[in-house]
């Protein structure tokens, strides 16, 4: 079967005094609303097949972090999008689902301080950054027969730290 993943994002890493419309609309168009274009795209081809969406938020959906305001909002209504899709959609066998990481050692960080990581670990239940692979894991078995039964939900992988 096919799998549309919606995983563009992009932050405004502003505070909201300093936001400003254009930059509010950008972050949403790059978060939200692509992920809107792109299934109302596909389910011409995922319908038959009985396929698999797949949004990646953000723990920022649930908390936040000072200066994300737009970030943070357009993970919300990212989540949101996803849970109506996976009603809207389960007579027809497509199931919608979402993945939400927490701090994950990606290439977004690579221009952080070398202590950045560090400083976070003992924040975090198991004390340890997550990888790219805690996610993609995941990702293969939301998107696998053997989660056939599983539409509408948003899975947590954030090493513990919401659960706080």
């Amino acid at each position: 079967f096919d799998i549309l993943v919606n995983n563009a994002a992009i932050s405004a890493g502003v505070p909201m005094e300093e936001m400003n419309s254009q930059l509010w609309r950008q972050v949403m168009a790059v978060n939200l609303d692509a992920a809107f274009d792109l299934v109302q795209q596909a389910l011409v081809h995922l319908i038959p097949v009985k396929g698999v969406i797949l949004h990646i938020s953000s723990i920022s959906a649930m908390s936040g972090e000072v200066d994300d305001v737009a970030y943070a909002a357009s993970k919300a209504g990212l989540e949101g999008f996803s849970r109506k899709l996976a009603l809207e959609l389960a007579a027809t066998g497509v199931r919608s689902n979402v993945i939400r990481p927490g701090l994950i050692r990606t290439e977004a960080f690579a221009n952080m301080p070398a202590d950045f990581f560090d400083a976070q670990v003992p924040l975090i239940p198991l004390r340890r950054i997550g990888s790219p692979e805690d996610i993609a894991h995941a990702a293969a078995f939301l998107c696998s027969h053997e989660a056939n039964f599983i539409t509408g939900t948003v899975l947590t992988i954030d090493g513990g730290e919401s659960a706080k």
